[in-house]
């Protein structure tokens, strides 16, 4: 019992399992590419001669990423501690990601197409995309005018 104890509290500490995101995916048509865009804030903090701190924050979004097709089970990391660097004991500079929103994006070749946005909290999260055909663009968007010539 006191293995099952341990075992439990360590794995409940383990840094990997702490800043996860499991968001479940399906869609109405079984076998849609799934395209994900994180977004959220980037921190940085800066410290010189180690008393003058700034801190700053930044919204940022990343490039669309494609992850599979549905169904599918979609695992990532909430907070990307990122980049670390400095100039001795003069200047140091730390950033982190923290993602705050997924947009999950749903296509099929037939042209069917889904979409939704989700909160990102660190709890297991179910999403269903209803496929709906893409709104085609008006006619006149299409067709290109001539230029009068003179």
């Amino acid at each position: 019992m006191k293995k099952l104890i341990l075992t439990c509290a360590v794995l409940a500490l383990t840094p990997g399992c702490i800043g996860m995101q499991r968001v479940t995916i399906n869609t109405s048509t079984p076998g849609a590419q799934i395209v994900v865009v994180k977004r959220g804030e980037l921190r940085t903090h800066n410290t010189v001669v180690g008393v003058l701190k700034q801190r700053s924050v930044e919204q940022y979004q990343e490039n669309p990423e494609i992850v599979g097709t549905s169904p599918m089970v979609y695992d990532f990391m909430r907070v990307d501690e990122g980049s670390s660097w400095g100039i001795g004991g003069v200047f140091q500079q730390k950033q982190k990601k923290v993602c705050q929103w997924l947009e999950i994006r749903a296509s099929t070749p037939n042209g069917e197409y889904a979409q939704q946005l989700i909160p990102v909290n660190g709890e297991d999260t179910n999403v269903f995309l209803q496929m709906s055909p893409q709104p085609m663009p008006p006619a006149h968007a299409a067709t290109s005018v001539p230029q009068p010539r003179s």
